[in-house]
């Protein structure tokens, strides 16, 4: 399949660390909300920037290795015309399940 890591590439360990430092507020940021943290807005604004480039390079990466972004309107209609046999397992009846199926996907082989 191919890990996360080999899907984003070379920014893979400076964009990780970035998440993991941003991650009891990325949620806030992604939806536009107020962290109650106090913090600058050039700083909020390069955590955004870090969360775009995050999306970008794992999609970048996806539509190289598996022929979709998995960002489009109609990502899971392209997921099936792939021949990723892992896909077969949609639709999900949780997101749990959808958690669990990313994890084992993304582990290295």
């Amino acid at each position: 399949m191919g890990s996360i890591q080999s899907l984003i590439g070379t920014d893979y360990e400076e964009l990780a660390t970035q998440l993991e430092r941003i991650q009891k507020y990325r949620n806030k940021l992604v939806h536009g909300q107020v962290t109650g943290l106090g913090l600058a807005t050039e700083d909020l604004l390069e955590d955004v920037n870090h969360i775009a480039a995050w999306m970008t390079a794992l999609a970048s990466g996806a539509q190289r290795k598996f022929g979709y972004d998995g960002l489009r309107r109609d990502s899971f209609v392209q997921a099936k015309g792939t021949d990723i046999i892992a896909v077969a397992k949609y639709p999900f009846a949780s997101a749990s399940e959808f958690k669990a199926w990313l994890t084992e996907v993304s582990k290295p082989k």
